[in-house]
């Protein structure tokens, strides 16, 4: 059990004193970020989207409801 625990402890001082390690966080972090608000961006345009394929689709739908003669 100790040595585990030496190891362990060995093996945190390293990543302390080796400063990749930050880097690597930091550049976790800041991918978690953007991706972050990729995901929040992405819902806002979502629903504008919608909207527009949902007007394109009932203006096709009436004008083709006029050419076939099945308007209501």
């Amino acid at each position: 059990m100790r040595r585990s625990f030496l190891f362990t402890r060995e093996l945190v001082m390293a990543l302390h004193e080796e400063e990749s390690a930050q880097d690597v966080i930091e550049y976790a972090l800041l991918a978690s970020h953007v991706a972050l608000g990729a995901v929040i961006g992405i819902e806002g345009v979502s629903s504008s989207i919608n909207t527009g394929f949902s007007l394109v689709h009932s203006k096709i739908h009436s004008q083709i409801g006029k050419h076939l003669g099945c308007d209501k």
